[in-house]
């Protein structure tokens, strides 16, 4: 007999929109845990001088999705 098999379910798409305004606003679509700050490896890069270099990580836990402030 087969050991029975555990279901892991991925996260649900979350839509994130970053901007001050419609002329530049931006869309993302996560389906894993992503990071956001000023720094190029940041999956949301944005520049302003009241973000960290690595300012919040997003993650899924507990069936939801949580804001990690890194500071």
């Amino acid at each position: 007999m087969a050991a029975p098999r555990t279901q892991t379910l991925s996260p649900p798409c979350l839509n994130v929109t970053v901007g001050s305004n419609t002329e530049n606003e931006r869309e993302f679509k996560f389906a894993k845990p992503f990071r956001i700050g000023r720094e190029a490896d940041c999956e949301v890069c944005i520049q302003n001088e009241y973000v960290s270099r690595h300012h919040a990580d997003v993650v899924f836990e507990n069936g939801a999705w949580w804001i990690v402030d890194l500071n």
